[in-house]
């Protein structure tokens, strides 16, 4: 987790993109609504693998011309929040990439309940590109349900870019992070890997916060659960 010391909010004008534009047949859409309190852009679509599609989207240029955006001075972007207790993609492109399918790209869990979640550009990894990133010369970002069929819906109340401290040990868990670990865990469209990257715990660490914190049975039916994903999802527990 990182502890922001300054923050500068961006007012991005979110457009809704999916997989139509090559061919897929996901649906969906975005709306500026009040959700759960907060005046929000909000995501919702039905993610369909059809026709070699997989995608829906909100993304939005920097600058309204579309010219690069200098971001190199922070390091990283915070968003605000909520939705379906699902794994969303956080892509990035400069003006280096030349194709629509390049990117660099990171991920994060939307909780059902609002939180900020901070996205290093030092996390960030190429996608189909050999260029390195350099965040002075960023362009676009998006926010994607991708590569599972699903239901989408994601909320987004602010953007901000951030520079700050790191902190990267969470012993003892604090108990505000403790509850969005354990709901994490309990979600079936979040993976250990998931976890750790956000978190930095290992998967050992997360079985051993579910064995203190749930009941027995609660916590043999969660464990009898994980196994089950995982014989049919690669990516889950």
């Amino acid at each position: 987790m990182t502890t922001a010391t300054e923050t500068h909010e961006l007012i991005p004008a979110w457009e809704y993109v999916a997989d139509t534009v090559m061919g897929g047949v996901s649906t969906g859409g975005r709306q500026v609504e009040t959700y759960k309190g907060r005046t929000a852009t909000v995501l919702r679509g039905n993610v369909s693998l059809e026709h070699n599609g997989g995608f829906v989207q909100i993304a939005a240029d920097l600058n309204a011309d579309g010219s690069s955006y200098d971001t190199s001075s922070w390091d990283g972007f915070e968003l605000t929040v909520c939705g379906n207790n699902a794994a969303y993609d956080f892509r990035l492109r400069t003006d280096a990439l030349s194709h629509p399918w390049q990117s660099f790209r990171t991920d994060f869990v939307a909780l059902f309940k609002w939180r900020t979640v901070r996205l290093p550009f030092a996390n960030v990894t190429p996608h189909k590109t050999d260029a390195k990133f350099e965040a002075a010369r960023l362009r676009r970002i998006g926010i994607l349900a991708i590569g599972s069929e699903m239901q989408a819906e994601i909320a987004v109340a602010a953007v901000h870019l951030y520079r700050g401290k790191v902190q990267t040990k969470l012993d003892p868990i604090p108990d505000a992070y403790r509850s969005e670990i354990i709901e994490m865990a309990l979600s079936d469209h979040v993976s250990f890997d998931d976890i750790k990257r956000e978190y930095g715990l290992a998967e050992k660490q997360v079985k051993a916060l579910m064995r203190d914190t749930l009941k027995p049975g609660s916590y043999r039916a969660w464990r009898k659960r994980v196994r089950d994903f995982s014989d049919r999802r690669a990516l889950y527990k």
